[in-house]
């Protein structure tokens, strides 16, 4: 009887992992490099979307980076960039979306859901500029990753932040007094 319980025991167990074990994995952040505006090249487009995949993947949020030449304007391009981003992944999904339209010569950036709180004003500013500057020279590429590198360097960034600030919160009691205690934690 005992080995029997055993058996059912351990069924049991193996039966919880198989099919729970999926809830607990990190799911990756879908990505859509839409260029409707052909700025870039086949290659161009090989590599933009292989470096939108690794940072979903990474973060799980959304990623995206759309071209188009609808005719949107510096003060239209914000609710165009608002809607297109909620019809195809909700309004309150993680994720970035760097939008380009050349007819209207306008440029948007838009943070969602738990996106937004890694990206303040003036981390905005920084990207959009440079970004900006690129487009403003032909280089779309390099526009296209300047986007990239900004929000994976300023993500990388608030999970140092995060790391230091919980180094902070750890204390020690030693008889009367306290003392802040060195804790080395490693981001992802």
């Amino acid at each position: 009887m005992m080995n029997v319980t055993k058996r059912l025991s351990a069924i049991l167990a193996a039966m919880i992992m198989v099919f729970c074990t999926p809830l607990f994995v990190f799911a990756a952040g879908q990505t859509e490099l839409r260029d409707d505006a052909e700025l870039f090249t086949s290659e161009e487009e090989t590599q933009l979307q292989a470096e939108l995949d690794a940072f979903a993947q990474k973060t799980g949020w959304v990623a995206v980076i759309y071209t188009n030449n609808e005719g949107k304007t510096e003060d239209n391009i914000k609710p165009f960039a608002n809607r297109y981003y909620a019809d195809k992944y909700g309004k309150t999904t993680a994720g970035v979306i760097l939008t380009i339209d050349m007819k209207g010569r306008a440029i948007d950036f838009r943070t969602k859901g738990d996106a937004m709180y890694y990206f303040g004003d003036g981390r905005v500013n920084t990207l959009l500029d440079d970004v900006q500057y690129d487009m403003k020279q032909g280089n779309y590429y390099s526009a296209a990753e300047q986007f990239l590198y900004y929000v994976d360097h300023y993500y990388d960034e608030v999970l140092t932040m995060t790391s230091q600030i919980k180094i902070l919160i750890c204390r020690k009691k030693i008889g009367r007094a306290h003392v802040w205690t060195p804790v080395t934690i490693r981001s992802r």
